[in-house]
């Protein structure tokens, strides 16, 4: 017997059987995928799309979690800031919240990104797109880069296309590349399987669920992988939205209330002329830093224009007052007036400023001071005769990570 001839023979089926148990289970190139790890987190992932795992997929993943961690860290801090407007959006409309990814993917959650062939915002809308859903576009106005607006755009935009295709993975691809590339597409593969259409899709197509699921993967294990969420200044999370008139100019304003023209850009990525038109109807709106925001309001004296804070505020000042009364009902049934079962279990939510302030006041009054430089935190707890430690816990700091000049300070008072 020539057991040369009978060993080839033997390695040959052996291939072949593996390749066609790749090609069986939708992982194709199978014998290049060497991360179990990545595998088995890909697919406890609670995604709506059709999950598979591939050295695609594996590549993508590679890229942000061993490549470029330094991307990833920035991606993660962004997501401290756009997340809370975008979930709720999302939500409302009924829509898969992981969908939130999507503009990671598209734009790295920059607002006022814009593509070579036109599409704008943190959703990337086409202008003839973003009009038809209602977002105002003029020679000083770009609402497809307004955060708020162009999400809920967005949603309203995902709901049409799953009600065409009944498949978030497809809905993905036409978001991508449109209905009419993706319809063709469907037609030459026979079939309505994403995987199975990709070869025909274009290249940026092909590239783009496998890139949404290491998005999702690196937001979802990234502490698994060393790495560390770049967090954005207290400027960009904590904020606060006043409805405007009259025109204002963003880089006089900037000046004026010493606030960065890169924050000022950020929080107010709609206009594209460095000013806010003039509207009789106030359509428009401002926002700043929330403590800039009331050295604003208070100057001229405007405190109920404020409409609307961020939702980092909101969270921030729930937890103040539950601390707050929880302090207070403690108290009292120290001195025997107030069982403890009376804890408050759902504090009260808040947009508008008087009522703000109100909930401000039931929190013993919560004085918002910046950290200046040469200044640190022993200054402040002594200027308003606090604990240090007690100003720690209070900022939710701690001691490896201590405020740096530019932190916003909440101060008891």
């Amino acid at each position: 017997m020539n057991y040369k001839i009978l060993l080839k023979s033997i390695l040959f089926y052996f291939f072949i059987s593996v390749t066609q148990t790749g090609q069986l289970s939708g992982e194709t190139t199978g014998m290049n995928i060497v991360n179990t790890d990545y595998r088995e987190r890909v697919y406890s992932l609670n995604l709506p799309i059709e999950l598979r795992y591939n050295s695609q997929v594996e590549d993508m993943i590679k890229f942000y979690v061993e490549k470029n961690k330094k991307l990833s860290a920035t991606l993660l801090g962004r997501a401290e800031m756009y997340f809370p407007y975008i979930e709720p959006a999302l939500l409302n409309e009924n829509l898969p919240i992981e969908l939130k990814y999507l503009p990671v993917l598209e734009t790295g959650l920059l607002p006022y990104a814009q593509s070579g062939a036109g599409a704008a915002g943190l959703w990337q809308f086409m202008e003839g797109t973003g009009a038809s859903y209602g977002l105002k576009i003029t020679n000083a106005v770009d609402e497809r880069r307004d955060p708020a607006k162009s999400t809920l755009a967005a949603s309203q935009y995902l709901k049409k296309l799953y009600s065409i295709y009944k498949d978030w993975t497809l809905v993905l691809a036409a978001y991508n590349c449109g209905d009419g590339t993706l319809n063709k597409a469907l037609k030459k593969a026979e079939s309505n399987s994403y995987w199975d259409v990709q070869q025909y899709l274009p290249k940026q197509t092909q590239e783009f669920v496998p890139k949404f699921i290491a998005i999702a993967y690196m937001m979802n294990y990234y502490y698994l992988h060393e790495i560390e969420t770049n967090t954005l200044h207290d400027d960009y999370k904590y904020t606060a939205t006043l409805k405007v008139k009259k025109r204002i100019d963003l880089d006089r304003l900037s000046k004026e209330y010493e606030i960065d023209k890169e924050v000022m850009r950020r929080l107010n990525p709609a206009f594209t002329k460095g000013f806010i038109p003039e509207s009789k109807n106030a359509d428009y709106t401002l926002t700043l830093p929330e403590i800039k925001m009331l050295e604003y309001a208070n100057e001229y004296g405007i405190y109920d224009d404020i409409i609307a804070y961020s939702p980092n505020v909101i969270a921030r000042n729930k937890a103040a007052i539950a601390i707050a009364d929880q302090d207070k009902i403690l108290k009292e049934q120290e001195a025997g007036s107030q069982p403890l079962s009376q804890l408050p279990s759902n504090p009260v939510q808040f947009e508008h400023n008087t009522l703000a302030l109100r909930i401000e006041e039931r929190a013993n009054t919560i004085k918002v001071v910046k950290l200046k430089k040469g200044q640190s935190l022993a200054d402040i707890a002594k200027e308003y005769n606090q604990e240090i430690a007690s100003l720690l816990e209070f900022n939710d700091f701690d001691e490896n990570r201590p405020p740096r000049v530019g932190d916003q300070i909440r101060v008891k008072i």
